[in-house]
């Protein structure tokens, strides 16, 4: 071999072994060495003087101060399987102040709650309002002042319905733990628990008898309930999702609505079915009596809402396809005469004489979730604050989530 070609084959091998050495020495400098966090070596690296610290004597000064108790730390709970809230704003209805229609401000408005309202109503007397969400408490008001006279606690889930016994001494709620809780309105002492339900109660009610009352589940069934012994008196199947429930307990009637558009007709006394009402090709969301058993609104989740003469079964009016927009809570006045719906950040008014849209419209701080009228008055209730979205997460609320509109009248 020549010993040129060997001479410059020994310099290669030479320079390939200091290549790989040098490599391999700056791969352990960086990885294979490092023990500690970068952060944990920069606090090495620049220390915090930390001033010294100070003798303590013993004193001999006496002390009026009591001793402080020892602090106990609580487990902290479960993490949630329910929805998460974010923050969220009204885009679909931005406020035009240029409008001389819109009522932007509440007359006044209630603090209490600390999640998103989902049922609200106001005793027959006007003198107390009960509401009851996400927070899962029942909260009792006096709804002259807003004071919050009292809460009551027992609901594991989200609270879908509450209300006033006729008398105002018993309080009504029902919930996703598919329970329903009768409280005492003067104590806060729980009555009743009523749980034969096998899915969400999403609406609960005393009857006539304070000691009855008549709920309807997701699981396809209504019940009424004796509350004294905390069982069912009569029992209304029909195997499939219930969805939405209205009483009028002047006339004795039930009114109920499946997820596939049924709607059906109880007597209350008799305990009987009086008529099924035409089919509506969506699901019922909200149901709504007049005070005197005359008017049903039915309004239908992808659909628009219809008022249907309850005696007949007739129906006297559907909303206009180019002014649809879905409902999320609705209430009627006792005379069968105003409609309202809230259509998520707005609250629309119908005049049923005519049946004409109102030019007044309300824009509540949050997304209403539930309302109710002030009987034979001009004050009107909406409560909400949060909503749910499509990806299953509620919108936390960020105004005031109760809030009391002195309404003109009529509406113009």
């Amino acid at each position: 071999m020549n010993w040129r070609i060997f001479i410059k084959r020994i310099i290669a091998f030479t320079l390939a072994v200091v290549c790989v050495g040098y490599a391999w020495y700056v791969f352990k400098q960086q990885y294979g060495e490092q023990t500690a966090s970068p952060q944990a070596l920069q606090k090495q690296k620049s220390p915090v003087a930390r001033p010294a610290a100070k003798p303590s004597f013993a004193s001999t000064r006496p002390t009026t101060k009591p001793v402080r108790k020892p602090v106990v730390a609580r487990a902290e709970p479960r993490a949630s399987t329910e929805p998460v809230e974010r923050e969220g704003r009204d885009m679909y209805h931005p406020p035009d102040p240029g409008n001389p229609f819109r009522m932007g401000r509440a007359t006044r408005h209630i603090d209490g709650p600390t999640d998103t309202v989902r049922a609200v109503a106001i005793s027959s007397d006007k003198k107390k309002l009960v509401v009851g969400g996400n927070d899962r408490t029942v909260r009792l008001f006096d709804f002259a002042t807003g004071k919050e006279l009292r809460h009551f606690e027992g609901h594991t889930a989200f609270i879908l319905g509450v209300g006033f016994s006729p008398d105002a001494s018993r309080i009504i709620s029902c919930g996703e733990d598919h329970t329903i809780r009768v409280w005492d309105a003067n104590t806060g002492e729980q009555i009743a628990l009523l749980e034969e339900h096998q899915d969400d109660v999403i609406a609960a009610q005393f009857l006539s008898d304070p000691n009855l009352a008549v709920s309807a589940s997701a699981d396809g069934t209504a019940r009424i309930w004796d509350i004294d012994k905390e069982t069912t008196v009569k029992k209304i199947d029909y195997e499939r999702r219930v969805c939405s429930m209205a009483v009028c307990l002047p006339q004795n009637l039930l009114v109920l609505g499946t997820h596939v558009g049924d709607v059906y007709l109880w007597d209350l006394k008799t305990r009987t079915q009086i008529r099924q009402l035409e089919r509506v090709p969506s699901c019922i969301h909200s149901l709504v009596l007049s005070g005197d058993g005359k008017r049903l609104a039915i309004l239908p989740v992808m659909m628009p809402f219809r008022i249907v003469d309850v005696a007949t079964g007739k129906t006297l009016f559907v909303e206009a396809e180019d002014q649809w927009e879905r409902v999320w809570c609705a209430a009627l006045t006792s005379d069968g005469q105003t409609l309202a719906l809230g259509r998520g950040f707005q609250v629309i008014f119908y005049n049923l004489q005519n049946f004409t849209r109102c030019k007044t419209y309300l824009n509540p701080n949050g997304f209403a979730q539930a309302m109710c009228f002030v009987p034979d008055g001009p004050l009107f209730v909406t409560a909400g604050g949060g909503m749910l979205t499509k990806n299953g997460e509620w919108m936390r609320p960020w105004e005031d989530m109760i809030q009391i509109w002195n309404l003109p009248q009529p509406l113009p």
